[in-house]
């Protein structure tokens, strides 16, 4: 019961501390994550495909998806060193992405439509 009574961010910061690879892959990490979660509350494998196709029968023991990788981020946000490879990559790319949509987007460039409904009709 280790992992469950730890809080999620805090639970997601030993992870990333302890496995590398799950800085990069969310699939890693929620291996992972749910792998603790089957074992602390001795949930088998069955049951958790199930849980995977939808059926619910263990939903509150097993940690969402969607609430993992947001605490994940949190963390990666807030802690340099838990950072993957890529983040910067991705940091500096979306980056030059904005400035090019800034120089794209030139008065010049935009058009003026003219508005005039009463011609039409």
């Amino acid at each position: 019961m280790k992992y469950l009574k730890t809080k999620l961010k805090d639970r997601v910061k030993s992870i990333l501390q302890e496995h590398p690879k799950t800085r990069e892959s969310n699939n890693a990490f929620m291996a992972i994550i749910w792998k603790q979660d089957m074992e602390n509350e001795s949930i088998g494998y069955k049951c958790f495909l199930n849980y995977l196709q939808g059926e619910d029968p263990i939903k509150n023991t097993i940690t969402n998806w969607d609430s993992a990788t947001r605490a994940k981020r949190k963390v990666q946000e807030n802690n340099i060193e838990l950072r993957g490879e890529t983040y910067q990559k991705r940091k500096d790319k979306e980056a030059q992405i904005t400035e090019e949509l800034r120089q794209g987007l030139k008065k010049s460039d935009i058009i003026d439509y003219d508005l005039d409904f009463e011609d039409e009709f």
